[in-house]
């Protein structure tokens, strides 16, 4: 028995020596840094005075060095970079990431003639963006010449002078801080973005909308379209809505006003079929006192409305909704027709007087009407019915009373926030048939 236990214990040591020689084996791990990036390029600094300058990105792990020490100095502590003044002359600034090894250099201008120092010696950006330049030792109040007052615009809050490219060009800006009496310069360089749109061609349902996704570009397009009959659109910056309103074909022109890029997409716009929420229905019950709804789910957005015998029903369009009132008993034929694809749709609409097979009680006694005096802000009804369908009572205007049901045939009613008059109304869960209503008047 003992020569089988060392055996085991032989066994299991060498099973958990093996796990832990595999958990002990190191994994590579690479970790990904980005790339180095400083945008400022030249600085101009007093003996004595420091300026700030930021890392935008890297690794966060900076080493900083001065070609001539006896010039400047510098400290970096985390992303900032504090270089000081020592004495007239110049030298290079070179900031170098130990991760990454890439290393940008900063021409730096000692001077004992003050300066307004600033964040940025020159700017390259793509019209349509726009970029922030830091006034470092200003003093609030500031006034801005441009080469070219085309090139952009500008304002300037809390010493940051926020810059817009508007044109496609080279030239330079000067910021003046007029209570020191101190300025600065630095150049732009804006050029082009390239005007990208992936979708050349489109086809667009008529009476429905189509976006245009706009991946680049500056923003400010001149639009035209060689069938202007069919469609309708509107231009935002990323983006174009064309909504057909008739069937055709056409080519759009974009055209990039900064760059002068232009691209062109097809389109083409097709009848829909006529649906609507009524379709298979022959015949559509309507009450006396209840009007009725047809809901057009899909057509080209323009109808007609035709009703058979106009001493039954009227019917209004409004929308995608056409609106049925009964005026008496009977029955009479209703079309939809969409006049573009001469699609058609009718159903017989049979009017009748409201089922009365739901008794409303209160305090035991029947009741015809529900009337809330001054001061009545709940009331507890009941009520009986021959109905075998599971019944749904609701309130026809919810902002004259809110209806909720209870066990044992109870309904709580409570005074809702308007005056007026409404009506409780039963209804078949399953078969969608009203069984009773009852009159209600809020005072």
């Amino acid at each position: 028995m003992k020569t089988i236990i060392s055996k085991s214990l032989l066994i299991l040591l060498s099973l958990f020596a093996l796990s832990s020689c595999d958990k002990d084996e190191p994994t590579d791990v690479v970790q990904e840094v980005q790339d180095l990036v400083i945008e400022m390029t030249e600085t101009t600094v007093e003996p004595r005075q420091s300026v700030t300058i930021p890392v935008k990105s890297g690794s966060g792990h900076y080493q900083v060095s001065i070609e001539s020490i006896g010039i400047a100095k510098a400290s970096v502590d985390k992303d900032q970079i504090t270089l000081t003044g020592v004495t007239e002359g110049q030298t290079v600034l070179t900031v170098t990431d130990k991760l990454s090894s890439q290393s940008k250099t900063i021409g730096v201008t000692v001077s004992n003639k003050p300066v307004l120092l600033l964040s940025h010696s020159k700017l390259i950006m793509p019209v349509g963006d726009t970029k922030i330049v830091n006034i470092l030792n200003g003093s609030g109040a500031y006034e801005v010449r441009m080469s070219d007052d085309e090139l952009g615009s500008y304002y300037i809050e809390d010493n940051k002078f926020v810059f817009t490219a508007k044109k496609i060009a080279n030239g330079s800006i000067t910021i003046t801080d007029v209570q020191q009496g101190l300025d600065s310069t630095f150049e732009v360089e804006l050029t082009s973005i390239p005007l990208i749109i992936q979708e050349k061609e489109v086809e667009v349902l008529v009476n429905t909308t189509h976006k245009v996704s706009i991946d680049s570009g500056s923003g400010d397009y001149a639009v035209t379209f060689d069938t202007p009959d069919i469609i309708e659109f509107k231009v935002a910056k990323s983006s174009l809505t064309i909504k057909a309103l008739a069937p055709g074909e056409g080519v759009m022109t974009i055209v990039d006003n900064a760059s002068g890029d232009s691209q062109q997409i097809k389109i083409t716009t097709t009848l829909q079929s006529l649906t609507t929420d009524r379709d298979g229905q022959e015949q559509l019950k309507a009450y006396m006192g209840f009007g009725v709804a047809i809901t057009i789910l899909s057509g080209n957005g323009q109808y007609t409305i035709d009703v058979e015998d106009s001493e039954v029903i009227s019917a209004t369009l409004d929308g995608e909704r056409v609106v049925i009132t009964p005026l008496k008993l009977g029955e009479s034929q209703i079309t939809i027709t969409d006049t573009m694809s001469g699609e058609s749709f009718s159903t017989t609409v049979v009017v009748s007087d409201v089922p009365d097979r739901i008794t409303f009680k209160l305090d035991g006694e029947v009741i015809t009407k529900l009337v809330f005096e001054p001061g009545a802000n709940y009331i507890n009804l009941s009520y009986e019915t021959d109905v075998d369908e599971y019944l749904k009572f609701y309130a026809l205007d919810k902002s004259v009373i809110e209806l909720w049901e209870g066990w044992n045939n109870d309904l709580y009613v409570m005074r809702g926030g308007n005056t007026g008059t409404t009506y409780i109304i039963a209804k078949g869960y399953y078969d969608g048939e009203i069984y009773g209503i009852l009159p209600v008047e809020v005072k």
